[in-house]
């Protein structure tokens, strides 16, 4: 449900960040940027440093869609980026678990 909402609404949420950000930082950037993130958030739980943990789960959630945004935005559009993005969020979707255990 929520995830619904969401995908409805970010494109213009973040459409702002994602022009400012088209002209200096690519979309695979930000990818890895949002891996990195996500990595850390895991570990973060693995540490029991739970508000950590939330904050960079938060901030990757938002990397995750802004990548979109900015490939849109400048373009940039591939098959690669797709698909990198989507090893990147199965790569931290299976962390996480393993992070929280």
């Amino acid at each position: 449900m929520l995830d619904e909402f969401f995908r409805l609404h970010k494109e213009r949420w973040l459409r702002p960040l994602a022009n400012w950000c088209a002209g200096w930082c690519s979309p695979l950037a930000i990818t890895a940027l949002g891996l990195l993130i996500g990595l850390a958030a895991a570990f973060a739980a693995s540490r029991a440093a739970w508000g950590l943990a939330l904050g960079l789960w938060c901030v990757n959630r938002v990397l995750d869609g802004l990548d979109g945004v900015v490939a849109r935005v400048s373009a940039r559009q591939s098959e690669l980026g797709g698909y990198l993005d989507i090893v990147a969020d199965f790569t931290v979707y299976g962390a996480m678990p393993i992070g929280l255990a």
